[in-house]
C-alpha cells in the first residue's frame, strides 16, 4: 500500500516572460505537486532534472523554481485532486497529468482554500520545516 500522508506544494517560477505558455500580465507559471518526502528534495529534483517539464523550464530560462507554499496533508492524492478540481484547469479535457500551468495567484489561493476546507487534516506549514 502506498504511503498517503505528505505535502502538497506550490512552486512559482520567477520568470514573467513565457510566450509559449501564454501568460498574461496577471499570471505566473505555477507547478503544483505532492510528495511523501521532504519538499526541499522534490524542489531540487524539479530544478535539476532537465528531462521533465519543470526542469525544462529551468534549463530554458536559467532560473530556478521557488517554493511559494507548503501544506501538510493526510492524503496527498486526495489533496492534489481537490486542488485541481477547484481551478479553471479542471475544465480542460485530456490534461495528461500536467502540473505546470499559468495561473493567477488569486486562482491558486482559491484552490488552496478549498483544500483547507475540504481535506481532513490539511494545514499550512513553514517552508523551512517541510
Amino acid at each position: 500500500m502506498k504511503k498517503k500522508d505528505g505535502f502538497l506544494y506550490i512552486l512559482r517560477h520567477p520568470n514573467r516572460i513565457f510566450t509559449e505558455y501564454g501568460l498574461s500580465e496577471h499570471e505566473h507559471l505555477f507547478k503544483i505537486g505532492v510528495t511523501t518526502r521532504k519538499v526541499k528534495i522534490r524542489l531540487q529534483q524539479h530544478n535539476t532534472d532537465f528531462t521533465k517539464a519543470a526542469g525544462m523550464v529551468v534549463q530554458e530560462t536559467g532560473r530556478l523554481w521557488e517554493v511559494q507554499e507548503v501544506y501538510s496533508v493526510q492524503d496527498v492524492y486526495a489533496a492534489e485532486k481537490l486542488f485541481w478540481q477547484h481551478t479553471h484547469i479542471s475544465l480542460i479535457p485530456f490534461r495528461g497529468g500536467e502540473e505546470i500551468w499559468p495561473m493567477k495567484p488569486k486562482d491558486v489561493e482559491n484552490a488552496l482554500d478549498a483544500v483547507l476546507r475540504l481535506s481532513f487534516g490539511a494545514t499550512k506549514v513553514d517552508i523551512q520545516h517541510s
